[in-house]
């Protein structure tokens, strides 16, 4: 999720963390990205993107609106972040994303 969230926003060459998550590089230094589970990386989405939150029973719903005024991404989570995310990701992507090789490889 946090490789997908740094596609969508813009983020030049992001590669999978060792530990999860995400690296990304500003200038010549590399730095972790995890919107989906730290606040100072995650949080600032929400207002950049006007995202809107609610608490549905056991699940986070994100949602973010275009121009229109019609859905651009209504998407759940199972915490605030991961829902911010995924909302980031439907409204700049799609719906669903292509996955590159080498994050498949590091799966294995």
């Amino acid at each position: 999720m946090d490789y997908f969230t740094a596609v969508a926003i813009g983020e030049k060459n992001p590669q999978r963390g060792l530990g999860g998550g995400c690296v990304v590089s500003h200038g010549h230094t590399m730095h972790r990205f995890y919107p989906s589970c730290e606040w100072q990386h995650g949080g600032p989405l929400i207002e950049k993107y006007n995202i809107s939150i609610s608490d549905c029973d056991d699940e986070w719903i994100a949602s973010i609106m275009n121009a229109d005024g019609d859905y651009a991404a209504l998407v759940n989570g199972a915490r605030p972040l991961i829902a911010t995310c995924r909302a980031v990701v439907a409204a700049k992507l799609g719906d669903e994303v292509d996955i590159p090789d080498e994050l498949m490889e590091s799966q294995q």
